[in-house]
């Protein structure tokens, strides 16, 4: 019994670490910078170490619609560390830049407190980026210490290596995580324990595609505990392959479902 014990053991930990380096094609990527160092850092290890090409660029203040994107297939915003003020926003011309980005193939990713600001400002900020937004401001923002995401619609790109639930520590910048609310046509991947109540399903993860590309908003601010928790440095970069419409490869996923369950286990033992 201890040996058959060990050796599925082995093989978890053997098909879990086959979800990290069986990689489709790098999708190069563009993330805004956080203006923390340690946290951009951050970014650029979870997304490498899962098969991204990353180039930490501007912070958000300073993408004014000059930042060649040529040979990027993915931007991914944020205004979290270097957050001032939900008045002021990405300079237009960028936000321009970026629904043209999109128009023609790009994807791109937000995270907080982008949909934030857009809210509380009466739709000032981000009035050019907002309308291609999956997301609305739900009217609630939090700073609790983690949340868990759950699986609202399956999603084969999306859903790779993750489990149905998951808990994830929760960086705080100014706040934690806002409530979003996905638009009608929007699919949702993931909704935050911390966001819905009863009839309401607050968005962790949500996508859809505009044009020819795809766009998707994430409800939190991935700092250094976040980007450092598998599963959700796993989301953010699934993300990213959803986003830049590539498919990753998970070597464990043996029997093609989306999913690490003990049947991979039996098909790998055998």
């Amino acid at each position: 019994m201890r040996v058959k014990t060990t050796v599925l053991a082995r093989g978890a930990v053997a098909l879990a670490a086959a979800c990290f380096v069986g990689t489709a094609a790098a999708v190069p990527v563009y993330v805004f910078s956080t203006g923390n160092p340690q946290v951009d850092n951050a970014y650029r290890t979870a997304l490498t170490a899962r098969g991204h090409t990353v180039t930490i660029g501007v912070p958000w203040s300073g993408f004014d619609g000059t930042v060649a994107l040529t040979g990027f297939r993915v931007v991914l915003m944020n205004k979290s560390a270097n957050w001032t003020s939900s008045s002021v926003q990405v300079p237009v011309a960028g936000q321009q830049q970026l629904v043209q980005f999109v128009n023609n193939g790009g994807g791109v990713i937000t995270t907080e407190w982008i949909v934030y600001d857009n809210g509380v400002s009466g739709g000032t900020s981000f009035a050019t980026l907002a309308p291609i937004l999956p997301v609305v401001y739900g009217s609630f923002w939090n700073s609790t210490l983690s949340t868990t995401m759950t699986r609202v619609t399956p999603e084969a790109i999306v859903n790779t290596g993750l489990p149905a639930s998951f808990v994830a520590p929760n960086d705080n910048f100014s706040g934690a995580e806002t409530r979003l609310l996905a638009r009608t046509g929007a699919t949702v991947f993931y909704q935050s324990s911390n966001t819905s109540a009863t009839g309401v399903v607050g968005v962790g993860a949500a996508g859809w595609t505009v044009g020819r590309g795809r766009v998707a908003s994430l409800s939190n601010m991935p700092g250094t505990s976040m980007l450092t928790n598998g599963d959700y440095a796993t989301l953010v970069s699934n993300l990213v392959f959803w986003a830049g419409q590539t498919t990753p490869v998970c070597g464990a996923d043996l029997n093609s479902d989306s999913e690490l369950t003990f049947d991979d286990i039996t098909i790998f033992i055998a």
